[in-house]
């Protein structure tokens, strides 16, 4: 049996990261953006989903471009920024889960719940856990040597005499994983990659990721692993809005009996809220659905909770 997990912007925002409709809330606020009436009204029109109002934008500089290449442009540069600042935050963050009173364990961390999977997926292009897992040896727990990004290399600068890995990543390198490398997929690209199609966001990401080679390449990894027999997979923090996601889920919960447990705060109202009135969403969900906890990935990792008898159930195949 395999263990896979695939996280969304609500594990990072355990720890400083944003869910999409706070984005909308920066965005507005945004010295660049907010004296800007039209620019506000389209994001009071998204609330709940910043990518919307940027579907927008796109969608209008795809048919009149003189009119709205530089909103579009200025939307752009104002997420960019507010993942810098994101990062930023996400950088100083203490990786550390948090004890029965909500203050800092001190001691259990999530390395040691992350080294559990076969394989990393995530649609978040924040960098939390390039800062807080990839490039730290003590917490691999003698499973893993390594955690890589398969088909990215980093890009190195040189100063005087010395050379050093800066944070940025570049296609390049071996699709291949050894058997002693934890893999970690980008699904949507990261905002340290460089290289133009390499961060997908807004309308046609179908398209945009089977135009990039390694993002089509990490997507084709993830339906096969989902359709994998004996394979379970941990979702956390994803609202299943993706359809091309859900998709593959869907396939492989259908045709390939996987099973998942969710960690949402809404527990099994997923099945109903995430896609209202979409009985083709609430019937396979349910059929694959394991277990459900709504709890906060800190508190459920840490404390010796039923819900977090029934995740380590779960992960050993009960």
């Amino acid at each position: 049996m395999a263990n896979i997990l695939l996280l969304g912007a609500g594990f990072s925002k355990n720890w400083g990261g944003l869910l999409a409709r706070e984005f909308v809330e920066e965005l507005i606020a945004d010295p660049q953006l907010r004296d800007d009436k039209n620019m506000r009204d389209l994001l009071f029109a998204h609330q709940n989903n910043f990518e919307k109002a940027l579907e927008v934008l796109q969608l209008a500089n795809a048919k009149e471009p003189k009119a709205n290449g530089e909103p579009l442009k200025r939307l752009e540069d104002a997420i960019n920024r507010l993942f810098g600042k994101m990062n930023g935050i996400l950088e100083n963050q203490q990786f550390y889960l948090l004890d029965a009173n909500g203050h800092l364990d001190g001691a259990t961390r999530p390395e040691l719940f992350l080294t559990q999977f076969r394989q990393l997926f995530t649609l978040n292009q924040d960098l939390l856990l390039e800062y807080n897992y990839l490039d730290d040896q003590r917490y691999l727990n003698g499973v893993w040597n390594s955690v890589g990004l398969p088909g990215l290399v980093p890009v190195t600068k040189k100063v005087g005499n010395k050379t050093f890995s800066s944070p940025t990543f570049a296609p390049g390198g071996s699709l291949d994983v050894p058997s002693t490398m934890q893999p970690y997929y980008k699904l949507h690209g990261s905002v340290n990659w460089s290289g133009n199609g390499m961060m997908i966001m807004g309308t046609g990401k179908v398209a945009a990721i089977q135009g990039n080679d390694l993002l089509a390449a990490y997507h084709k990894e993830f339906a096969t692993s989902l359709q994998t027999a004996n394979t379970r997979m941990t979702i956390i923090g994803y609202g299943f809005a993706d359809d091309h996601i859900n998709e593959a889920i869907e396939v492989a919960v259908r045709n390939h009996g996987l099973k998942f447990f969710v960690v949402d705060p809404r527990g099994t109202a997923i099945a109903t809220d995430a896609r209202p009135g979409d009985k083709n969403f609430e019937e396979w969900f349910k059929h694959g659905l394991r277990s459900v906890s709504k709890l906060d990935i800190r508190y459920l990792l840490r404390d010796d909770s039923m819900d977090r008898q029934r995740l380590r159930d779960f992960l050993a195949g009960k």
